[in-house]
């Protein structure tokens, strides 16, 4: 597998991305979400979801792993 890690400064991290993916011609992009509630993503936003909509790239979504209290 190959990757490439690539810094890139801009307004919206979503468009970024996708702009990056689109120029390094990226077989696939890969990002975290860290679980936000409907209400919550809906107000701040959620730069996982705008780059699953906007990217014509295949994306994988990794959810944050959620502590028990049975620990």
């Amino acid at each position: 597998m190959k990757y490439k890690i690539v810094a890139e400064a801009a307004k919206s991290p979503g468009e970024a991305l996708c702009r990056v993916a689109d120029e390094e011609q990226a077989d696939m992009i890969v990002i975290g979400s860290r679980g936000l509630s409907a209400i919550k993503r809906a107000m701040i936003g959620s730069v996982s979801e705008y780059v699953v909509r906007n990217s014509g790239r295949p994306c994988v979504v990794v959810h944050q792993k959620q502590l028990t209290d049975s620990l």
